[in-house]
């Protein structure tokens, strides 16, 4: 889609691929083996998400992750935008993000590795569970591990 927002509410049995150049992507109660969403100029809005694998990308605009659960990874990559995480968790996570803050909570302990440049790092200082690196050039980074 080169212009508009896309909402998706289908689950799938393989991958869901999305891609929009401006517009908003929002997907809800959804499960699928892997997410592949693209976004230029637009937010990403995920909720109640059940998958093997997602990926995400985009250039400008935030990214919301409302009680999303990847059995193995969650790739996010973002140039401007902030990025939240409200009861999610997957076991590998890897956000970039050149500018945005990052915050919100996760489901289960992590190895939280945070680098920000110019950011304030706020992460509980876990041992167990899977990889958590976030790399933010200018920004905050804010989780916590939900109770």
């Amino acid at each position: 889609l080169n212009t508009g927002d896309v909402s998706c509410f289908a689950s799938v049995s393989g991958q869901m691929k999305i891609k929009t150049t401006t517009g908003d992507i929002r997907v809800e109660d959804v499960s699928a083996d892997a997410l592949d969403l693209t976004v230029s100029t637009g937010d990403v809005r995920l909720e109640n998400i059940r998958c093997n694998t997602l990926r995400t990308s985009g250039n400008t605009g935030d990214l919301l992750l409302k009680n999303v659960i990847a059995r193995e990874a969650i790739s996010i990559t973002r140039t401007t935008g902030d990025v939240r995480f409200d009861g999610a968790d997957a076991a590998a996570i890897f956000v970039e993000t050149d500018t945005g803050d990052v915050t919100g909570s996760l489901l289960s302990e992590k190895q939280f590795l945070p680098q920000s440049d110019t950011g304030d790092i706020e992460v509980p200082q876990t041992i167990s569970g899977g990889k958590c690196e976030i790399t933010t050039s200018t920004g905050d980074i804010r989780l916590g591990v939900a109770q």
